[in-house]
C-alpha cells in the first residue's frame, strides 16, 4: 500500500492516490490510470454488472465555467461508454458550494 502524506494533497497526483486506495479499500473499487480511462478514475462493478463509477478532480475552490464544462464532459464520457452505468460519483478534496450543487442537480437533469 502507497503511504500518503495528508500535507501533500495540494498535488492532483498524491489526491488520486488518496482516492484509490480509500475506494480500493472500502469497496474493492478499480482504479484507472489514463489515457484509458473513458470518463472514470476508479469504478465497481456489481453481481448484476451495474457500474458505478468515481470521478475525481481537483478543484480546491468554487469551480470556474472551464471547471465545469470538464465536469460535464467526464459525465458524458462515462454515460457514453457505460450502458450500465448505476451511480457516477464527481470527488473533490471539498464540500461543494450551494450553487455547485445546482449546477451538478443541474447537469444530471439535462443528460439523464
Amino acid at each position: 500500500m502507497v503511504e500518503i502524506n495528508f500535507l501533500e494533497l495540494k498535488y492532483p497526483d498524491k489526491f488520486s492516490a488518496l482516492m484509490n486506495q480509500l475506494l480500493d479499500l472500502k469497496f474493492r473499487a478499480i482504479a484507472i490510470k489514463p489515457p484509458h480511462d473513458r470518463g472514470r478514475d476508479s469504478y465497481e462493478v456489481s453481481d448484476n454488472k451495474e457500474i458505478k463509477i468515481y470521478q475525481y478532480k481537483y478543484f480546491t475552490s468554487s469551480m470556474n465555467s472551464t471547471q465545469k464544462r470538464d465536469v460535464k464532459e467526464s459525465l458524458n464520457t462515462a454515460l457514453k461508454n457505460y450502458p450500465s452505468l448505476k451511480e457516477w460519483i464527481l470527488c473533490i478534496p471539498r464540500e461543494i458550494s450551494s450553487s455547485e450543487e445546482d449546477f451538478l442537480r443541474y447537469l444530471f437533469l439535462c443528460l439523464l
